[in-house]
């Protein structure tokens, strides 16, 4: 038996994945000429804007990751070494995460011009040093996020797994704490604007050790199980209004560096704290019934790839808008729809016929010797 092995499948984090990517790809789809009009308004105040769906899944990636880590800790010593446990984590990332990234990297480099050039940056997963340097754009540059998780992974098992227990605790809140003062003194010291602020390595430290913070106390329920809850009631209770408020502020004065790229991001995580945890011990009543829907399941569960695959369908609507001639009169929710059609329809033979085929070949890597 893998002593690392998931306590359950927590079926409802997969829509809680579904419902994040539903706001990254909205909020990508929509063309730059709104945001210039009547988006820039308001989308910077409002609480739950479409790309907080990338703060919801750092959440839930330093949820998992953590508790597979501290679930990893339990393995006797005498039977493995940590070397090995390491190992095998890198692994079954590696199993998960490069193959159809790599794939879809080989591909977009002989279409896409744009990408060849910034090759080297998507090639070592630092593409959010890139955007750092130059700024987004319509290609590729939605790997940032997956160059801060990456980059996060490297480092996170080291921690968790060499760290003596009584540390990690600690370490997690220093973690946690590294990304406020980072964005504080990058702004304030540094002059750094919101979009460098947003994609350096640091800035999203508090969203991943949040779902960390949760991971430990819910490994540690007996010891930790009222800090917990009232973690999540402070996350519901607390942060929800704070966002509501910061909305108000932000209408009214247009939207503010301090509110919205300095405090918001960490107000956001924990109320994403409450929300995750809520997934994984299963919410009841019609919020269960609907995270529970078996369509949107299925979109989470095969969300990495959609989101590695939806940012290319923009250069390529106009590409093909271009030499089929295509009237700049269709409606924007028909493109829309189009995208989000485009990105399934790719996305779900990759499913089927890649990554499935590929995960299941983590059998031969538990985290457990046999």
């Amino acid at each position: 038996m893998d002593i690392c092995k998931s306590p359950g499948y927590m079926v409802q984090l997969d829509s809680l994945r579904a419902l994040a990517l539903f706001g990254v790809m909205i909020e990508h789809f929509l063309p730059e000429s709104i945001y210039g009009s009547f988006l820039s308004s308001w989308k910077p105040a409002f609480p739950l804007e479409w790309g907080s769906g990338v703060t919801l899944f750092f959440v839930l990636s330093g949820f998992l990751i953590t508790g597979i880590l501290l679930r990893c800790r339990n393995i006797s010593p005498t039977k493995q070494s940590i070397g090995f446990t390491i190992q095998r984590f890198y692994i079954r990332r590696f199993l998960r995460i490069f193959p159809i990234y790599y794939l879809t990297l080989a591909v977009a480099v002989i279409i896409f011009e744009k990408v060849r050039s910034d090759f080297f940056w998507h090639l070592t997963y630092t593409t959010n040093v890139m955007v750092f340097v130059q700024g987004f754009d319509e290609y590729a540059t939605h790997f940032w996020t997956l160059a801060m998780e990456e980059q996060f992974y490297l480092v996170w098992p080291l921690v968790i797994l060499l760290l003596p227990e009584k540390q990690i605790l600690k370490a997690i809140l220093i973690t946690i704490s590294l990304s406020p003062l980072f964005r504080f003194i990058g702004y304030y010291g540094f002059g750094l604007t919101p979009i460098q602020i947003g994609v350096f390595p640091l800035a999203s430290l508090d969203a991943l050790g949040f779902g960390a913070l949760l991971a430990f106390y819910t490994h540690n329920h007996a010891q930790f199980k009222y800090t917990k809850r009232n973690l999540c009631k402070f996350g519901l209770w607390i942060c929800l209004p704070l966002l509501i408020f910061f909305t108000i502020v932000s209408f009214a004065f247009q939207g503010t560096i301090l509110l919205n790229t300095l405090i918001k991001p960490t107000i956001l995580a924990i109320f994403f704290v409450w929300l995750v945890n809520g997934a994984a011990r299963g919410f009841n009543g019609l919020s269960g019934r609907l995270l529970e829907l078996k369509p949107l399941v299925f979109i989470g569960k095969i969300s990495y790839g959609i989101y590695i695959y939806h940012n290319f369908m923009n250069p390529i609507y106009g590409i093909l808008s271009w030499h089929l001639n295509l009237p700049d009169s269709i409606p924007l929710l028909l493109v829309i729809i189009l995208k989000f059609m485009a990105s399934f329809a790719i996305a779900i033979p990759s499913w089927v016929f890649i990554e499935k085929p590929i995960n299941n070949l983590k059998k031969h890597f538990n985290y457990e010797k046999a």
